[in-house]
């Protein structure tokens, strides 16, 4: 019986302080092309067949590094795998009113989207999928999979190159196989940035 397995990928470090007017919002700082280098080298040799981002430029940067270790992949940009709110907690909404009207409902759409075009079953045999995103996502989508309320996303931590493992079954159940797994990043590549 086939399965398939999603590796979440949160973006490397990138540059904060240069965001003014770019579209694509900033590239890898020298830290951030580190733990993406390093996230390669932690992936090098797993059997994936294909390679998809988020559009975002720390995404985008990061997706290229990890490409090195899959030469034969081609990496396709999605932008249904941007940084979104997909929902806002109960408990957490006065930190989300500088929001644009319809910003969170737009999120949850987007959000919904990408689930459910990369979170279903594997088709006659195993297939293993590298996803580049970001952290308001990844940890919506983990909560997602593992049928827990949608809200519960700010729950989750997820580091810079943070890997996060997902298997699913023939039979459509859901295994979390790892969360932000930074094991491969020496204590100075931590960050959550």
């Amino acid at each position: 019986m086939s399965t398939r397995t999603l590796y979440l990928i949160r973006h490397a470090q990138h540059d904060r302080a240069n965001l003014d007017g770019d579209a694509l919002e900033g590239s890898l700082t020298p830290a951030g092309t580190q733990q993406a280098e390093t996230t390669a080298r932690r992936l090098q040799g797993l059997p994936v067949q294909a390679l998809f981002s988020s559009d975002l430029r720390r995404a985008q940067q990061t997706a290229e590094v990890l490409a090195h270790s899959f030469p034969n992949l081609t990496l396709q940009l999605d932008p249904d795998l941007r940084e979104c709110v997909p929902v806002v907690p109960p408990l957490l909404s006065d930190d989300f009113l500088n929001l644009e009207p319809g910003e969170v409902t737009r999120g949850h759409y987007q959000a919904e989207r990408a689930f459910t075009r990369y979170f279903r079953r594997a088709g006659g045999r195993d297939s293993h999928a590298l996803l580049v995103t970001h952290g308001n996502l990844l940890r919506y989508l983990v909560c997602r999979a593992l049928d827990l309320p949608p809200e519960r996303w700010t729950n989750f931590e997820i580091n810079n190159c943070g890997i996060t493992e997902i298997l699913i079954e023939h039979d459509g159940r859901v295994q979390l196989v790892s969360h932000n797994d930074t094991g491969h990043l020496p204590p100075y590549l931590k960050t959550f940035l």
